[in-house]
């Protein structure tokens, strides 16, 4: 199971059950082969797993993300899965992963994991600390942290 936004949808299509909020895009065509690629050999490798295309109303993607969802259902249909594996899935906002978006997706891949019973609800969240998550102004960690790398922050 996999739930990515933009590049990170179209990149995690290809499992068990996708939900990608606006998958893809030029730039992320190059993550296969380092060259681009055409999408509906992407898209085409998505049936016969469920993957729902959740967009947001006022993201202006409406219309092409239809078209990657129709370039897909005739390998549903053609697989003998049926077209409910496909679906879109609109949800109010814009390109980004915010609530609405991750409530539809966890709709989406608690029904095809058998976990309806689980709902589409998130709870409250807390979100770490800048400190926390070591971020720093520049993203120079070494620089910024006194030294500290990703190896020697995770073996604290």
């Amino acid at each position: 199971m996999a739930v990515g936004n933009s590049g990170g949808g179209i990149a995690n299509a290809p499992v068990t059950v996708c939900a990608a909020a606006h998958p893809g895009g030029p730039y992320e065509q190059l993550f296969l082969t380092g060259r681009s690629i055409p999408e509906s050999d992407v898209l085409s490798l998505i049936p016969p797993r469920p993957c729902a295309m959740i967009v947001g109303r006022d993201s202006g993607e409406i219309e092409g993300h239809q078209g990657k969802l129709d370039r897909m259902m005739p390998f549903y249909e053609g697989l003998g899965v049926g077209g409910e594996r496909g679906k879109m899935i609109l949800v109010d906002g814009v390109h980004n992963m915010e609530k609405p978006k991750r409530e539809a997706a966890y709709g989406w891949i608690n029904r095809w994991l058998n976990r309806e019973k689980e709902g589409d609800q998130e709870p409250p969240l807390s979100p770490e600390t800048v400190a926390d998550l070591n971020c720093t102004e520049t993203g120079f960690t070494v620089r910024d942290l006194g030294g500290e790398t990703g190896q020697t922050l995770n073996a604290k």
